[in-house]
């Protein structure tokens, strides 16, 4: 009796067992495992790239560069390709002990050989992109292959539609319907020109939309073609003194829009799922620029967009996320009202902030923690006046840590090339340094200034509120 009991239990167990088994798995189609063999190829192939230049760029300081191109090569890579994965946590792990060459300011040669060498691997990628594309579609896998070409827009591809409706991205052709995916994402300009927009759909479609181009900056505009021509000259100008000051510039072209009209602009951040902003905003998602001119003079405007293109530059530059008083003292620094001169070509920097800002800050200082722990965002939405001498304030801070020969300029520069050159760790132990597609914590990077400058903290506080009341 005790035998029959124990196989019978045995038999139910079997049974039992054989009804919880996953059915095996179906063999992949033929067109779909070719795309998956691809898209695997075409990960370490990138992965790889970019962290052959990074591996270069460390062994010669490039600090920033190198750090960008780790992180790049692991998202690149989407965790088939061991060794960039390594490398990043590395980096995060070891901080400074990572950095063979550390010195003070790289040479311009080696800055422009990594630009030259990531304009190469990107252009490698994107192509590649386009033709993994290619067998997610043929393998019915459209939603892939429209992630694909976003990629290969994002790195800077060409697309090119032909009056007869034929779509070239990055010169190969693309079948349908991922051509008309395509086609519904472009703008006609003002020439009749179609170009690509991450969010033309919601673009009106009379917007009469004005684009000057170069390798570097991208400008569309509905203010007219002589204001397209005026703010690239502008952007164009400004950017050797943000590669001079960081000592590195963007792999790939800043884009700037610039809109007439209050909706029109608040259309298109609906369309990028980005919350409204007052007048300007560097999103780094789409790696763009976008400000409203409505109700602005020439020099305002000017100065918002200088002012927004510094952050898209420094983002492209070495994305660290940084705390908002050194975010927004960089950018003003720039584009701060009074601090620059424009004659249409040639753009001076390094002047005062205009009288009344001044006189607004030198009324109502701010205590130098009060500005160390400032959150722009929530300012303006709670005092708008109190926001504006924030920023009056992170200028002038800023402009008081790198006064030429000062106490604290070179240990500032000091923390601000570690920040700019380390990952951010999950533990917070690290500087805050942001994913490539969107903003990070700020507040590592803070506790690395505190650490540093914490005694001097007092003394500090001190001799900037004199060299405020003195400006």
């Amino acid at each position: 009796m005790r035998a029959f009991r124990t196989a019978g239990v045995v038999a139910w167990l079997a049974v039992a067992l054989a009804a919880q088994r996953p059915a095996e798995p179906k063999p992949l189609d033929p067109k779909q495992a070719e795309y998956q063999k691809r898209l695997y190829r075409h990960r370490v192939d990138a992965a790889q790239a970019y962290v052959e230049i990074a591996w270069w760029g460390r062994k010669v300081g490039l600090v920033a560069q190198a750090s960008t191109l780790f992180l790049r090569a692991k998202e690149a890579g989407h965790g088939q390709h061991q060794m960039a994965d390594n490398l990043a946590q590395w980096m995060e792990q070891y901080g400074e002990g990572f950095w063979q060459v550390r010195p003070k300011r790289p040479a311009k040669y080696l800055v422009n050989e990594a630009a030259r060498r990531v304009r190469t691997a990107d252009k490698a990628v994107r192509k590649s992109h386009v033709e993994v594309a290619k067998l997610a579609l043929a393998a019915g896998l459209l939603a892939d292959a429209q992630e694909h070409c976003g990629e290969a827009l994002q790195l800077g591809a060409e697309l090119v539609v032909g009056k007869d409706g034929v779509t070239k991205l990055e010169g190969l052709l693309v079948p349908e319907p991922l051509a008309g995916w395509l086609q519904e994402r472009l703008l006609t300009t003002a020439t009749g020109q179609r170009v690509y927009d991450v969010a033309a759909k919601a673009a009106d479609p009379k917007l009469a939309c004005h684009e000057e181009r170069s390798a570097e900056l991208v400008v569309r505009t509905d203010l007219g073609a002589e204001a397209a021509r005026r703010l690239h000259a502008l952007g164009m100008a400004l950017l050797p003194h943000l590669e001079d000051r960081l000592d590195g510039a963007p792999a790939r072209a800043l884009q700037l829009w610039v809109f007439a009209a209050r909706s029109t602009y608040d259309a298109y951040l609906r369309s990028l799922g980005v919350p409204a902003a007052a007048a300007g905003l560097a999103e780094y998602g789409s790696f763009q620029t976008i400000v409203c001119a409505e109700g602005k003079g020439e020099p305002e405007l000017h100065a918002l967009v200088l002012h927004e293109l510094s952050h898209l530059f420094f983002f492209g530059a070495a994305p660290a996320t940084m705390p908002d008083w050194y975010a927004e003292g960089f950018a003003e620094s720039f584009g701060g009202q009074g601090t620059f001169q424009f004659d249409g070509k040639a753009l001076q920097l390094g002047g005062l902030m205009a009288k009344e800002r001044l006189l607004a800050l030198q009324q109502a200082p701010v205590p130098l923690a009060e500005l160390l722990a400032g959150d722009a965002e929530a300012l303006w939405q709670a005092d708008p006046a109190k926001a504006l001498r924030f920023y009056t304030a992170a200028w002038a801070f800023q402009r008081f840590l790198l006064q030429p020969g000062g106490p604290y300029r070179e240990d500032f520069l000091r923390w601000e090339a570690r920040c700019r050159g380390t990952v951010a760790g999950s533990g917070g132990g690290a500087p805050g340094r942001s994913p490539l597609r969107s903003f990070g914590d700020r507040r590592p990077a803070q506790a690395w200034f505190d650490a540093q400058f914490g005694k001097q903290l007092p003394a500090m506080d001190g001799a900037f509120q004199k060299f405020v009341q003195g400006l």
